[in-house]
């Protein structure tokens, strides 16, 4: 593991850096506010990531309930609490 990250353009002209953290699982995904809308193509990344590295860890957001709706549904459906 050498810990460099891989740089993707998001669609606003940033830059997401996704960082693998071990050498079986983990990823520190950076450079992107989740707390804002998300295009398409850059859900598409965060969730090629998610399938690579397994876990994805975002520091520093501050997320309300529909951000947090919004970023899970990015990896699947969602449904509704049991009990």
């Amino acid at each position: 593991m050498d810990g460099s990250a891989e740089i993707i353009t998001c669609d606003d002209g940033t830059s997401m850096q996704v960082r693998r953290l071990s050498d079986v699982m983990g990823a520190e995904v950076t450079g992107v506010d989740l707390s804002r809308p998300l295009s398409d193509a850059d859900r598409a990344q965060i969730r090629d990531a998610w399938l690579e590295h397994l876990v994805l860890l975002f520091r520093g957001q501050t997320l309300d309930t529909a951000a947090q709706h919004a970023l899970a549904s990015t990896f699947g459906d969602l449904g509704l609490p049991v009990g």
